[in-house]
């Protein structure tokens, strides 16, 4: 994950605990869906077939941010890996925000707007979900990125700035049983931007009375 200069905030919750219905602090559950649960250091589902959620709604996270999740299993079923980012009112019928959806046994994802399955951005992974996999959704001013595994897979601009700013979370659409989906890590975070001047491209000559042009392209970062 590309970092601006300025410095990164993050949170990673590997869910040891004990058990519990529904997770609890900071989490919350999306307005009208169900909460993710932990089960012997494990986030699952709870009473499929629904969405399962956790939204952070202790801290408050700027603009800049991203949402990371580690799966524990592979996934089964037809079921859904959902990472949320910039979410406003999560807890009300008004919630909003935007949402990446990986799917059981498909290298085709998708992000979408508004939570209503309207498809910003339809890309391709580099493998079909399994165990141990790592996704990571992030955004920085109006452009949102996705990884997997480290790989950035799609990037996507959005024109419309249709979200500034909210919370992150995690989640799935679990259809058959609660552990479709299984999480060993949640990590979420935020970046504090620095505006810096960007180093210019220059165009040189090879020699004295040449003609054989070249453009230097300084290092960033």
């Amino acid at each position: 994950m590309w970092i601006p200069p300025g410095g990164l905030s993050f949170r990673s919750d590997y869910f040891q605990r004990p058990n519990a219905n529904p997770i609890g602090p900071p989490y919350s559950a999306i307005y009208n869906k169900n909460s993710i649960v932990i089960v012997s250091d494990i986030a699952q589902g709870f009473n499929p077939p629904n969405v399962m959620s956790a939204l952070d709604t202790t801290y408050p996270y700027l603009p800049a941010q991203f949402a990371q999740c580690t799966l524990s299993g592979t996934p089964i079923n037809g079921s859904t890996i959902y990472l949320y980012l910039r979410v406003s009112n999560p807890t009300s019928a008004n919630v909003a925000g935007m949402l990446l959806n990986v799917f059981q046994g498909s290298t085709t994802a998708k992000i979408v707007s508004d939570f209503q399955f309207n498809a910003v951005a339809t890309f391709t992974l580099n493998s079909v979900p399994a165990a141990g996999d790592v996704y990571t959704f992030w955004v920085i001013g109006q452009t949102y990125y996705v990884a997997q595994n480290g790989a950035i897979v799609c990037t996507y601009y959005d024109t419309t700035a249709l979200y500034a700013s909210g919370t992150v979370g995690f989640g799935g659409y679990y259809p058959t049983t609660t552990t479709d989906i299984t999480f060993s890590n949640f990590t979420s975070g935020d970046f504090r931007i620095i505006e810096v001047a960007r180093p210019q491209a220059t165009l040189r000559r090879r020699g004295t009375g040449g003609t054989d042009w070249w453009l230097n392209l300084p290092e960033w970062f």
